[in-house]
């Protein structure tokens, strides 16, 4: 009988023989870890369904920060790619307006990230989310897996930078 390991705890699932080929989610009957899982008779392979958030980055979110950021991983997941890539940016907007103290869009947050002295080291992570911005925001683009896998692991990157240099300020305003 053949058998996969869950990636986060590495239980054994078996997979019926009689199913072979299988393709599709499983959650670990332990951990409850789900997995997109392809299972024929020359191998398989499992993968994560969902991207994970990193833990320290979830300390300095505050509770609709961390379920955008959540909704993002989980529409990779099911594979509604611009679903994913418009969460990440209500991500990166709700945290700039937390340090800049202002309810702008996200266009003039992120002109406000290229003129902060102390973000200038990231001004390439904001142009490349300027240009997510003007995508996703036309109607008669859809999103690929590679734009919302690259769009997630970008705001990831960037929560991170600007963790490191406003930390004082996202853990005096989560509320």
């Amino acid at each position: 009988m053949p058998e996969v390991r869950c990636v986060e705890c590495g239980n054994k699932i078996y997979i019926d023989v009689f199913a072979l080929p299988y393709q599709g989610v499983l959650a670990c009957p332990e951990c409850k870890f789900k997995m997109r899982v392809y299972v024929s008779r020359s191998g398989t392979l499992v993968e994560p369904l969902y991207p994970e958030i990193p833990r320290e980055i979830v300390d300095y979110l505050t509770y609709s920060e961390w379920k955008f950021l959540d909704e993002s991983a989980r529409c990779i997941g099911v594979q509604a790619y611009t679903a994913s890539e418009l969460s990440a940016l209500k991500v990166l907007e709700a945290i700039l307006r937390r340090i800049y103290s202002t309810d702008e869009t996200l266009g003039k947050l992120i002109e406000h990230v290229e003129n902060d002295t102390n973000l200038r080291h990231i001004t390439g992570i904001v142009t490349y989310f300027k240009d997510v911005r003007n995508r996703v925001a036309h109607p008669d683009k859809v999103s690929e897996k590679l734009d919302a896998e690259s769009t997630f692991s970008m705001t990831i990157r960037l929560m991170k930078e600007i963790i490191n240099v406003y930390k004082d300020i996202l853990l005096a305003t989560k509320s």
